[in-house]
């Protein structure tokens, strides 16, 4: 055997020994991405923070659920009233039509991630998810004082009380109040208010009242003789007439005695 030949088996060993593995492009591709995270359960989230009622309305109705989760990718802002607003709100909602239900879920939620500071920058008219573009529009107010903010529709206001769950692109937020579209509810107009009653004056006002405007009748007026017809005027002329003819025939008569005596004497 040559001498050399058991140096060059050594160097053989080293060099396979020494030689580094390179990672299998399996391994390698998945350590480096990590699985995606999947979307939280709406419903969860809703049930564990004083929404338990608005959460077991959502589950029974797979139409209004649906749309809610098909939503969340592309971005959603969801409004939970607090179950002790919503409770004696139910026997209404049960009275509703299936149709009508549906719209009351979807009204509150609007199709975009809003976080609760871009909510307190912002007034005016948004449309959720039951804004179907007909003239039915579904929208409610949004307005805001301080780090107060309101949702007011024509029949109803809300305040947003916490924040239950906001990382976009979805956000949850609890409300002190049900939210009533104008197309389900009718506004009820306040009755007119009744007018005041009118305070009776004192007892001496009104005696002077009432002497200060009585009026004293007016003193008959004087009687008139009677006038004279024409007829009585007329029979009395006649009488006066026949008496001053009697009177000249009885003082002719007397002047004709008056001479006889004169005459026989």
């Amino acid at each position: 055997m040559p001498p050399f030949l058991p140096l060059f088996f050594l160097f053989l060993l080293t060099s396979t020994t020494s030689k580094p593995t390179s990672p299998s492009p399996s391994s390698s591709s998945s350590s480096s991405s990590s699985p995606p995270s999947s979307p939280p359960s709406l419903t969860s989230l809703m049930s564990t923070n004083h929404c338990k009622l608005f959460s077991s309305l959502l589950s029974s109705s797979s139409s209004a659920l649906s749309t809610f989760q098909s939503n969340i990718p592309s971005g959603l802002t969801v409004f939970c009233p607090s179950d002790s607003s919503l409770s004696p709100f139910l026997p209404t909602f049960k009275n509703l039509s299936s149709d009508s239900q549906l719209s009351f879920l979807l009204f509150h939620a609007i199709p975009i991630y809003n976080s609760l500071q871009s909510l307190r920058s912002s007034n005016g008219v948004v449309n959720t998810l039951a804004t179907d573009g007909s003239n039915n529009n579904f929208n409610f107010t949004v307005q805001n004082n301080g780090d107060a903010v309101t949702l007011k529709t024509p029949l109803t206001t809300a305040l947003i009380l916490t924040t239950i769950f906001d990382k976009d692109p979805l956000s949850v937020f609890k409300i002190d109040n049900v939210l009533k579209p104008r197309e389900l509810f009718k506004l009820v107009e306040p009755p007119a208010p009744a007018p005041a009653p009118v305070a009776e004056p004192p007892a001496s006002d009104k005696n002077n009242k009432k002497k200060k405007h009585k009026h004293n009748s007016p003193p008959a007026p004087p009687e008139s003789s009677p006038q004279p017809s024409s007829e009585n005027v007329k029979s009395a002329d006649d009488d006066n007439v026949g008496f001053r003819c009697a009177c000249v025939a009885w003082k002719q008569l007397v002047l004709a005695l008056v001479l006889v005596l004169v005459l026989v004497s």
